[in-house]
This record gives structure tokens, sequence and C-alpha cells, in this order.
């Protein structure tokens, strides 16, 4: 019969645990991005809404905000995805008018996997969360040989 882990090796497999999901979600946020801007579908989303979300960022840079940008597209069958993105801004008053359009990028057979096509252009950012995800993943196996 099986021992159950106690103390130490409980917390250690915890940790292991908490790694490897945050890991392998970084490695799969990052070859989702990539995988949109390679195979997946362009279409022309209208804005619905700009949010601001909290206040000021405690940042060196003075006047900086996070914007929620809400998206909507309509797919060729005629159903309608919604979607939102983050972005960085000055402190502008932005109201969306219904006309604005922003392009993004879906999976025609999934196409609630949606992002801004400026967010899967390939780049610096989905290296770093492509090592993140790695350097997670390569925790889990040192932890594994310590504990």
């Amino acid at each position: 019969m099986a021992r159950k882990p106690t103390g130490k090796k409980r917390n250690t497999l915890a940790i292991r645990i908490i790694f490897m999901i945050l890991g392998v979600g970084f490695v799969l946020w990052s070859l989702t991005l990539l995988a949109l801007y390679f195979f997946g579908e362009q279409e022309d989303a209208v804005i619905t809404h700009i949010r601001r979300e909290m206040g000021e960022r405690p940042e060196v840079i003075p006047n900086r905000y996070t914007l929620i940008i809400g998206y909507s597209f309509q797919l060729e069958d005629g159903r309608t995805i919604d979607g939102y993105s983050r972005k960085i801004s000055d402190p502008i008053y932005l109201k969306p008018d219904g006309n604005s359009k922003i392009k993004v990028r879906y999976f025609k057979a999934m196409p609630f996997f949606n992002a801004l096509e400026r967010d899967t252009v390939p780049g610096i950012r989905h290296i770093v969360l492509l090592l993140v995800g790695v350097f997670l993943l390569y925790m889990v196996r040192l932890i594994h040989k310590t504990g």
C-alpha cells in the first residue's frame, strides 16, 4: 500500500504541481499566439467598448493607464464572437463610436481562440513567454530531484 506524502514532501508536490500548471500555461499561450499568426484567419472587428482599468500605473513614466478594449466580429456563418484585449496607453478619453475597426486573428474551427493581430506578430514577447514557461517546467524537474 502506498504511503501518503507528509510534511516537506507534500509541500514540494504542491509547488511542483503549481509550477507545472503555470509553465504549461505560458508555453501554450506563446505557441497559441504564434499559431494564430501563421494559421489563423484575419477579420475586421468593431470596437465595442474601452474601459480604463484601475488608476494610473505605478511606473517611472507618468500618466500611463491600462485600457481594456472590447471587440466583436462576425463569422461567415453569421455568428458573432466577442473578445477583449489590454493595452497600455496615455490618459486620453476614448469612446467607441461603433465604426472603429481593428484587425483580429482567429482559428476557423475554434473562433473563441482569437487575439488582436498586433498581439500575434512574432517578436520578443513570444520568446519571453516561451522561456518563462520552459524555465518553470525545468524548475519542476529540479525540485523533483532535490525533494
